[in-house]
């Protein structure tokens, strides 16, 4: 089963560039799930071109190793609830594709709700 934490919270978290009292760490953890703990980056959130994207870091629980992706969503996948998540490694090259379906229960499903959840934040914040 995947943990998450509140949406709205957290979109709010990633458009403030403010670091909460007790925690400097400019990593949010979003979701975990078997083997796999996930974190997106404050302040690395992006949309253009149709997409939006985010810093992650994923913790492989087993052997304690680190890697990192930018995630990328098309808005137009968030708008439909379901598509798919594009991971660049670094050199923006893509390292693979993950479904993305609204309110699932895997990790991938998470994260694109959390890049769906600051993408729509942001346009309500544009439009009032």
């Amino acid at each position: 089963m995947v943990k998450k934490i509140s949406l709205l919270g957290l979109s709010v978290l990633l458009l403030s560039q403010a670091a909460v009292a007790d925690d400097s760490s400019p990593w949010v953890g979003v979701a975990s799930g078997k083997g796999v703990n996930s974190y997106v980056k404050k302040g690395t959130f992006h949309n253009s071109n149709g997409s939006s994207s985010i810093l992650l870091q994923l913790e492989d629980t087993n052997d304690k190793s680190i890697t990192y992706y930018q995630v990328s969503i098309k808005n137009k996948d968030c708008d439909n609830g379901y598509g798919k998540l594009s991971y660049f490694d670094l050199d923006g090259r893509l390292a693979f594709k993950a479904d993305y379906v609204s309110q699932g229960s895997s990790v991938a499903a998470t994260i694109g709700d959390v890049l769906c959840a600051v993408k729509n934040t942001m346009d309500n914040a544009q439009k009032g």
